[in-house]
């Protein structure tokens, strides 16, 4: 007797499994018995039992097929690139996408129906349970930083259920504007006019060839002198620094690295701070290549200081500037600042 392919297996419990769907689309989990579902599928209850011994067996796979469906469709959704969308723009794209596969599949009929059921099906509560915390930790990394990231995805999430209840209920035109609606909820961040990306600014090599400086933001006076300037450094090998007479420096490293100031050393790691004169000796010392923020205040006028914290808590009072630097940002403030125009 020849062997059966596993491929015929699953081709087998796939045409099941759909006669099954549209069987509780039609009727209900409880309207349909096993009699509806072999004329439906035109198979023998021999041939459909051996793949689901009852009922409740195919109650549970159809529930995990649309479950699959949706968190399928929120991973493409996440994918085409979280980095430019924000959370109104990708939930947008969700229901937009639900929409789609709902008119293919009627995603959101067998939705109510699996709530409903997971009421009273211990095994079908668990598989929700276990969708929705995978879905709320794909949406946690749209708003990663902030403490109450965990909970504010699931509040996030909770938009799901609604869009695809009202959907169930009054169907395709009822919901069509919901995707623009989440998008005025949530609208885009604009970027500040004071908020800088070094690597939108073009780098300019040092002399030495050990490095190169992004200049973010300067102030000069009526003479052309420097009154302020903001720059990330990228570090490439030791070497010894510029001077800058009457100036003063704040240098933040943002990587570790070793500055010897008029011959004294000292080691800094990611966020520690150094000052010294624009006069002073400096050189870097370096075991790998690293960038490191600096502020030259002149002085007499002006003087720094630089704030580290993360992008989605607040910004500090009075800071002229703030620098993107990836898991951080740093507000620069100046005791005599001016906005920047």
């Amino acid at each position: 007797m020849p062997r059966v392919s596993q491929q015929y297996k699953d081709d087998q419990r796939g045409e099941i499994l759909a006669a099954a769907r549209r069987c509780f689309l039609r009727d209900g989990f409880h309207r349909t018995s096993m009699q509806d579902v072999f004329a439906e599928a035109g198979k023998s209850a021999g041939a459909v039992y051996r793949y689901f011994p009852k009922k409740e067996d195919m109650i549970v796979a159809v529930a995990a097929q649309n479950l699959d469906d949706v968190a399928g469709v929120l991973r493409a959704v996440l994918a085409r690139g979280t980095g430019e969308h924000g959370v109104g723009e990708v939930m947008a794209e969700l229901l937009e996408a639900v929409l789609d596969l709902h008119r293919d599949r009627q995603l959101a009929g067998m939705a109510v129906q699996v709530w409903a059921e997971a009421q009273r099906n211990p095994q079908l509560a668990d598989r929700l349970t276990a969708a929705t915390v995978e879905m709320s930790a794909e949406i946690a990394a749209l708003v990663r930083g902030r403490e109450d990231a965990d909970a504010l995805a699931q509040v996030i999430l909770s938009l799901l259920p609604g869009f695809l209840f009202n959907l169930a209920l009054s169907g395709p035109d009822a919901v069509a504007g919901f995707p623009d609606a989440v998008r005025a909820l949530f609208p885009a961040a604009s970027r500040p006019s004071d908020l800088f990306v070094p690597s939108d600014v073009t780098p300019v090599p040092w002399r030495n060839g050990a490095g190169t400086t992004r200049e973010l933001a300067a102030e000069t006076g009526p003479d052309g002198e420097t009154c302020w300037r903001i720059s990330v450094a990228d570090l490439l090998e030791d070497a010894p620094f510029s001077a800058f007479p009457g100036m003063d420096r704040l240098f933040t490293a943002l990587g570790p690295l070793r500055l010897t100031v008029n011959g004294e050393p000292t080691d800094l790691a990611r966020g520690d701070q150094l000052r010294f004169a624009g006069e002073d000796e400096v050189t870097v010392s370096l075991d790998q290549p690293t960038q490191a923020l600096n502020v030259m205040t002149q002085r007499g006028r002006y003087r720094a200081e630089v704030v580290l914290r993360t992008p989605d808590s607040r910004r500090t009072a009075d800071s002229t500037a703030t620098v993107d630097l990836g898991e951080q940002v740093a507000d620069i403030v100046l005791q005599d600042g001016k906005p920047l125009a």
